[in-house]
């Protein structure tokens, strides 16, 4: 469940995704070919694959992989000790921040 997020989705929205789902498929057989079924083959573009290979080239920069190592030898040991304190302080500052984003 998304917080600041209705539970359940309207009506209206619901409806319109069905029909949007239908559409393509229904399309493909009134043109007289077979209906899009499982294992439909995809083909990715060269830029995307250039987009791919250069995102995870340059996120290899993001991760502190020092403090990776450290904290998985740390549950190898049995040592590792989480704050708990810490962890909820986070998750209900990204949950401010979230209910935030969407109110503006």
């Amino acid at each position: 469940m998304k917080i600041g997020q209705p539970q359940e989705t309207p009506s209206a929205v619901a409806s319109s995704l069905q029909k949007a789902a239908q559409a393509p498929q229904q399309a493909v057989v009134a043109q007289g070919a077979p209906a899009v079924s499982k294992g439909t083959g995809v083909t990715v573009s060269s830029l995307t694959k250039t987009l791919e290979s250069s995102a995870l080239a340059s996120s290899d920069g993001d991760v502190d992989t020092a403090k990776v190592a450290s904290v998985r030898d740390a549950i190898a040991a049995g040592t590792f000790v989480a704050d708990a304190e810490k962890i909820a302080d986070k998750m209900l500052a990204n949950a401010q921040e979230i209910l935030n984003r969407t109110k503006h």
